[in-house]
C-alpha cells in the first residue's frame, strides 16, 4: 500500500523529534519550528538578500553613531561651566527626602526621582570631591556645613552616578570635613551604603537596589573653627614649594588642615607630603609648646612654622636630608 504524499506545509517530523518539519511537497526540509507554535500550511519566509541585510546594517550603525553623539554633546554642554570647584561628576538631580533606615530604588507615588530638566541648585548639593579609596570604599568631602538633606542629596547624587554607570558592586560611602579630593582625616559628617547587584548585597548587607543614609548626630562644623592667618603669613604650603624648588623629596601633597589633630593642636594649618607634615600656627607659643611636646628629635620649630619629620612607617625620612630641610624652612621664613 502507497502511502499518501502531504500537502506542503508544517507536518509532525518524522525522524521523531518533539517539534514540526517543513515539507514542501516533494522532500523534508531542514526547516523545523517547535509544535506548539503549529499553524496552517505556509510557505517559509524567503531568505533575506545579503545586499539588503548589509544596507540595513548601515542604516541602524549610522542611527546608533548619531544618537552616540547626540549625547556626548548633551553632556558637554551640561558639565561646561563647572571649573575646577568641587562637583559631582554629572549633572542630574535627585530629589533629597528625610533619611530613614533604609530605602528601595524603586520610585514610589510620594518620592520620585526628579528629572534633570526640573532639577535646581537646591535639590542637589554639589559642592563636594569624590574619591574611590578601594574597592566598595568611597569617601566624599565636604567643605562647609551642610543639612542633613543636603548631605544626603550628595550621598544620592553619587549612588545615582554608579548606578548608571557603575551597574555592579556595593559602596560604602563615608562624607568627612575636607578641603579638596585628597583631604583625609577630617571630621565625620554622614555614613551611607548601597548595593547594585547580588555581590554587591552581600558586601554591603542591603537587598539589590537597596540603600542607607545616616547623617550623624552631634557632628563637628565643618570646616572647623581655626585659628585665623594672618595677611603676608609664610604658609605651609609656601614652606613645601620651598622643599621642591630645593630638589628635596615632598611628594604626595596633602591639606589635612581640616583634621580632629590640627583642631585638638589648635594650629591654623597643616601640610602634609610623605615624608614630613608642616604646621603653621597663629601663636609663635602654640608652635613651642608644640615642638616641646613631640621633641626636638622629631620636630623642628621656626616661629609660626613647624616641621615634623616621620622617622617611621611607610614613608620614612633620610635623616640625612633633614639638615636641609630645616634650611628650606628657615630660608622662606625670612622672606616675609
Amino acid at each position: 500500500m502507497t502511502t499518501p504524499t502531504p500537502p506542503p506545509g508544517w507536518h509532525p517530523d518524522p525522524e521523531g523529534t518533539p517539534q514540526l518539519r517543513w515539507w514542501d511537497g516533494t522532500q523534508w526540509t531542514s526547516a523545523t519550528k517547535p509544535r506548539a507554535l503549529q499553524e496552517g500550511p505556509k510557505t517559509p519566509p524567503s531568505p533575506i538578500d545579503p545586499a539588503i541585510r548589509r544596507r540595513n546594517n548601515l542604516i541602524a550603525a549610522g542611527l546608533i553613531g548619531i544618537v552616540v553623539l547626540g549625547l556626548g554633546a548633551w553632556q558637554i554642554l551640561n558639565t561646561q561651566g563647572g571649573g575646577n570647584g568641587p562637583a559631582a561628576s554629572e549633572a542630574a538631580a535627585i530629589a533629597s527626602s528625610p533619611s530613614v533606615a533604609s530605602r528601595e530604588s524603586a520610585p514610589t507615588a510620594s518620592a520620585a526621582p526628579t528629572s534633570s530638566a526640573n532639577a535646581t541648585t537646591d535639590e542637589v548639593m554639589r559642592a563636594f570631591w569624590l574619591r574611590v579609596d578601594r574597592e566598595g570604599y568611597l569617601t566624599i568631602n565636604v567643605n562647609g556645613t551642610y543639612t542633613d538633606t543636603e548631605l544626603e542629596s550628595a550621598f544620592l547624587e553619587v549612588r545615582r552616578t554608579y548606578t548608571s554607570t557603575k551597574k555592579t558592586g556595593g559602596w560604602h560611602v563615608f562624607i568627612d570635613c575636607g578641603n579638596g579630593q585628597q583631604a583625609v582625616g577630617g571630621a565625620r559628617q554622614a555614613n551611607g551604603k548601597f548595593a547594585l547587584d547580588s555581590l554587591g548585597a552581600a558586601r554591603t548587607g542591603l537587598a539589590v537596589g537597596q540603600y542607607e543614609f545616616e547623617p550623624l548626630p552631634n557632628r563637628k562644623a565643618c570646616p572647623p573653627d581655626l585659628p585665623p592667618i594672618a595677611d603676608g603669613t609664610v604658609t605651609a604650603h609656601d614652606v613645601i614649594d620651598a622643599f621642591a624648588a630645593a630638589g628635596l623629596p615632598a611628594t604626595n601633597r596633602q591639606d589635612r588642615t581640616i583634621t580632629a589633630g590640627c583642631e585638638d593642636l589648635k594650629c591654623a594649618q597643616m601640610i602634609a607630603v610623605d615624608e614630613v607634615s608642616v604646621y603653621l600656627f597663629s601663636d609663635v607659643a602654640q608652635a613651642a609648646h608644640y615642638a616641646e611636646i613631640f621633641g626636638a628629635n622629631k620636630v623642628y620649630q621656626n616661629g609660626l612654622l613647624a616641621i615634623r619629620y616621620k622617622r617611621d612607617g611607610k614613608h620614612p625620612i633620610d635623616e640625612a636630608l633633614i639638615p636641609q630641610y630645616n634650611a628650606a624652612l628657615d630660608a622662606v621664613g625670612s622672606v616675609r
